[in-house]
């Protein structure tokens, strides 16, 4: 007769098998923009965005499949599968933040043509899809619980989509001629819509955390004024020194919704986002 497993030993294998899967999605995603290359380099722009098209295809559905193998559901097209207490938590961050990557790692392959920043560009959706992939799996394996070490890899891919997408805008500013002030704007309206998303996920929507929201955007949409203001830095480093800004706006409010905020650990945030910024003066 054959001895029983552990427990231990099969959730070892469970989150194995969570591990392989959440890394063969990630090859997808790898070989997917790769592939989205080759018409930009042909500069066959239809055919790029038809495969970008495919492409946001093919992310539902290994969103879809990480749902239903790891619920162990019925294949059903119904909006059902969302009756939760946190349907709108995991709408959030398992179909709202997943598309956001995905386009602003597309818009950001497209207005960026220099080869070695688009292989490090998508190194990094790699890594952070396949984190996206394998914190969904666990969330649905927990029944529905996001834990803290996953609201970190969430945030971390907030910081993404606003740095992709900043740097788009920064893009279309100095290469197709839009004004500056779509940088402003965009920037504070990228701000108010992440945070009102973390807002929405922590179920402390108010007057004054929105008023709060509306003055963090502002002050994104400040500091990429004064990025531009300041002649030392290039268009290189411009999205870059807004998305410092970002994260430390970002971190606050972390912080602040999960009642562990206090001006130490700000100004500890804001030595390193000093650092940050004096060495994005060198590139």
């Amino acid at each position: 007769m054959a001895p029983k497993k552990s427990k231990s030993n099969a959730s070892k294998g469970k989150i194995d098998d969570l591990l392989k899967r959440s890394v063969f999605y990630a090859v997808c995603m790898f070989v997917l923009y790769q592939v989205l290359l080759i018409p930009l380099q042909e500069r066959d722009y239809p055919l790029f965005w038809v495969l970008s098209v495919v492409g946001y295809v093919i992310v539902l559905l290994e969103l879809f499949f990480s749902r239903k193998t790891d619920q162990k559901i019925q294949f059903v097209l119904s909006f059902n599968i969302f009756k939760s207490s946190r349907k709108t938590e995991h709408m959030i961050h398992h179909i709202v933040l997943p598309s956001l990557m995905y386009l602003s790692g597309v818009l950001f392959l497209f207005f960026n043509r220099i080869r070695a920043l688009d292989q490090v560009a998508i190194v990094i959706l790699t890594v952070v899809f396949m984190l996206l992939f394998y914190n969904i799996s666990c969330a649905y394996r927990r029944k529905y619980s996001v834990t803290r070490r996953t609201r970190y890899v969430f945030d971390f891919i907030n910081i993404i989509i606003f740095y992709f997408s900043v740097d788009v805008l920064v893009n279309l500013v100095f290469y197709n001629g839009w004004s500056k002030f779509i940088i402003y704007i965009g920037s504070g309206i990228m701000t108010v819509f992440l945070i009102w998303l973390m807002l929405v996920i922590t179920r402390q929507i108010s007057r004054v955390t929105i008023f709060s929201t509306v003055f963090s955007g502002l002050v994104v949409a400040a500091a990429s004024f004064l990025a531009f203001m300041i002649p030392v830095f290039n268009i290189a480093v411009i999205a870059l020194v807004i998305a410092v800004v970002f994260y430390l706006v970002d971190v606050y409010w972390y912080h602040k919704l999960e009642g562990t905020f206090n001006w130490d650990i700000m100004l500890q945030y804001a030595l390193f986002g000093v650092m940050a910024v004096i060495l994005l003066l060198y590139i």
